[in-house]
Formats: C-alpha cells, structure tokens, sequence
C-alpha cells in the first residue's frame, strides 16, 4: 500500500533494509544517515528526529511538527535501482 502511493512520485520504489546494502552502496550513504539506519525502528525514529531538531525546526516548523507527530520508521527507498 505505501509502495503504491510512492510509486505516484518515484519511478520503481523498492524498500531495502540497510543489510542488504554492499560496502560500496553504504559509502555513497552520508555518514548520519549509516547512523541512524543502524538501529532499530525507535532508534531511526530518534535519530531522524534528532537531526531534523537542529536543521528543520528553526525553518521548516511546521514539517518539522508534523513529522514529530507522525514519523513511525525510518527506511532506504530506491527508485529505478539507485
């Protein structure tokens, strides 16, 4: 179902769980995101909030509010293999 909304927006989604990633495909990962894909799901939840606290809130309040109040995972989307 979430897939199928996306697909709206990105041409071939597919969810991957940051395992499934090759060394190579990690290093093209900023080094915060490899952080906060390292944990489970409250800890992707923390650490996305965590960075959207210091860069979002001040510009962005009202996003940043709504994720706060409706972000439940954090995951890796590709589109078209990438």
């Amino acid at each position: 179902m979430v897939l199928e909304h996306v697909a709206r927006f990105v041409a071939a989604p597919e969810l991957i769980a940051l395992d499934d990633h090759t060394m190579p495909d990690r290093r093209q990962l900023p080094e915060h995101w490899l952080h906060a894909l390292a944990g489970d799901r409250a800890w992707r939840v923390s650490e996305v909030l965590k960075r959207w606290n210091h860069f979002g809130r001040p510009i962005m309040s009202d996003t940043y509010t709504t994720i706060t109040a409706s972000l439940a995972d954090v995951v890796l989307l590709k589109s078209r293999g990438e």
